[in-house]
């Protein structure tokens, strides 16, 4: 396939049949011969957590890194998205599109006051045009708050002393 731009001749449309780009028979080429672009689908993508498990207390805060690797020719923007997340829990991304010079998005994880003790997932999904859906599994274990206790100590004296 190519394209001609202004006015060429017979013999320079037979030349440039081999190669693509945009001719012009007074000055030659004007954009030089070109490539056809790699299709943004030619390829896809995977997900990894950091951490992929890890304990938090009722009310405390866990930051989670979500990496994404890209194979093949995939160059398209993807898009995050926790999901199962339990009751009690919020999980949020600040950032949720990645676009394709971007190969991590934080993820942050709220236990609520009340939420459940024990252990649980959340799965985050990515989905991009034209490649198939990719997810990871985070495990969440919520446990009780740390209750710091300090020694309260209360002193009486009573007078009168006597000092001898």
């Amino acid at each position: 396939m190519f394209t001609l731009c202004g006015r060429a001749s017979a013999a320079a449309i037979v030349a440039v049949l081999a190669m693509s780009g945009c001719f012009d028979s007074a000055s030659g080429f004007l954009d030089g011969p070109s490539t056809p672009p790699i299709p943004a689908n030619d390829g896809a993508f995977n997900l990894r957590a950091t951490p992929a498990a890890f304990s938090v207390s009722q009310g405390g805060t866990q930051a989670v890194e979500v990496l994404v690797t890209r194979t093949g020719h995939f160059i398209g923007v993807l898009t995050l998205a926790p999901g199962n997340t339990p009751a009690g829990i919020t999980a949020t991304f600040a950032q949720p599109r990645v676009s394709p010079t971007v190969t991590r998005a934080v993820l942050t994880i709220i236990a609520g006051p009340n939420s459940a003790i024990g252990s649980s997932t959340i799965t985050v999904t990515g989905t991009g045009a034209s490649v198939s859906s990719q997810s990871v599994t985070i495990e969440v274990t919520v446990t009780a708050p740390q209750v710091a206790i300090s020694p309260s100590w209360s002193y009486t004296i009573t007078s009168p002393f006597t000092f001898k």
